[in-house]
């Protein structure tokens, strides 16, 4: 199954935009399990959960058709986050491009550059199942079974957004 997929209207502030989603199993590794976990210390808005980029943010690499998408966060917090969701002994992230930045989780997937280009640049991370179907984790979304994690990009970039309207979801 997909870790990585677009989403019509699966923001629910705002559904008129396609956003990208990134699937965690809460229940998975220990590096999902910390991403998920954001939730815990992130902000609730109007049916999700807002990261501030001091505490976490989505860095995303396009090239050709592969996109990644690097969870981030200062090693500062990294206990903190960790504790309580996995043994902090089996948790090893890769170093981040900045001293005091660390990489929580990475997934690549070959996507739609066209797509992508479309795609608003805040990063929805969505708990769910790793064998659950991409069709069944939207299901969820839309009938807001758990509320998705937003993260934005680096605090020093502005979220950029296509703000192109989109045809609403049909579910």
């Amino acid at each position: 199954m997909p870790d990585i997929f677009f989403c019509p209207g699966a923001d629910p502030v705002d559904r008129n935009v396609l956003t990208l989603v990134l699937r965690v199993d809460p229940q998975g590794t220990p590096a999902e399990r910390a991403v998920y976990a954001l939730g815990m210390s992130a902000y609730e808005g109007d049916r999700v959960f807002y990261v501030l980029p001091t505490d976490a943010w989505a860095e995303r690499r396009l090239e050709g058709d592969t996109l990644t998408v690097d969870i981030m966060t200062y090693t500062s917090w990294l206990g903190e986050l960790v504790a309580g969701v996995a043994d902090p002994a089996d948790f090893d992230p890769l170093p981040g491009p900045n001293p005091g930045e660390c990489v929580l989780l990475r997934r690549s997937a070959t996507v739609d550059p066209v797509e992508y280009a479309r795609a608003d640049g805040a990063t929805l991370v969505f708990g769910a199942p790793a064998d659950m179907p991409v069709e069944q984790v939207i299901a969820a979304m839309y009938a807001e079974e758990d509320w998705p994690i937003i993260l934005g990009p680096r605090r020093d970039q502005p979220i950029e957004s296509s703000n192109q309207p989109i045809e609403p979801p049909t579910v």
